[in-house]
């Protein structure tokens, strides 16, 4: 189960991140 919510924080983590950076660059 604890895998199972590192595979999620890490998915939310990139997402949130690519989001946060995509406006940065234009």
């Amino acid at each position: 189960m604890i895998v199972l919510a590192v595979r999620w924080y890490l998915r939310f983590a990139l997402s949130y991140r690519d989001v946060e950076e995509l406006p940065a660059e234009r």
